[in-house]
């Protein structure tokens, strides 16, 4: 339980230091992924983070414009809030991940889930999720990938 109520704090506490800190600042380019942190929470983090800018000296750019730039994030079955936050940040922030093999993931029912989970996006919004961030960030080519197997491994 200690991790359930923790993991965040951790996470948001770094973030601000970078932020705050202005990492992001001498290096524009960098780019960070946030994983199995869940997406609910940024809203709330950006307005907390700009609300006290100004007692950030080195902290020259908004939460809200370091989040649009430089930071993305994974969602796993985070529906409702993932939707709004396509709408807010925009779906070029996202990608769904999974957890396999461990024991919070859908598997093997993962694409039962997936279809589930996107059916309320547009087809563009989900597959810019479902591939397109993870495609441009890691620099591969989903055509070029093995057709996936179905069922469990053998």
């Amino acid at each position: 339980m200690n991790y359930v109520t923790t993991v965040l704090c951790e996470l948001q506490q770094s973030l601000a230091h970078m932020i705050a800190g202005g990492v992001f600042e001498r290096h524009p380019d960098l780019r960070l992924i946030l994983l199995e942190a869940d997406v609910g929470w940024i809203p709330h983090f950006i307005y907390r983070m700009d609300h006290f800018r100004p007692l950030g000296k080195r902290f020259k750019r908004s939460a809200m414009e370091i989040f649009q730039n430089n930071i993305y994030s994974t969602v796993q079955f985070e529906q409702s809030n993932l939707k709004w936050l396509t709408e807010y940040l925009g779906a070029e922030h996202f990608m769904w991940s999974t957890d396999y093999p461990h024991f919070d993931c859908p598997f093997p029912h993962s694409r039962k889930f997936v279809n589930d989970l996107f059916e309320s996006f547009s087809p563009e919004t989900a597959a810019m999720i479902l591939e397109g961030v993870p495609s441009r960030l890691f620099g591969f080519d989903p055509a070029r990938l093995p057709e996936p197997q179905l069922g469990p491994p053998a």
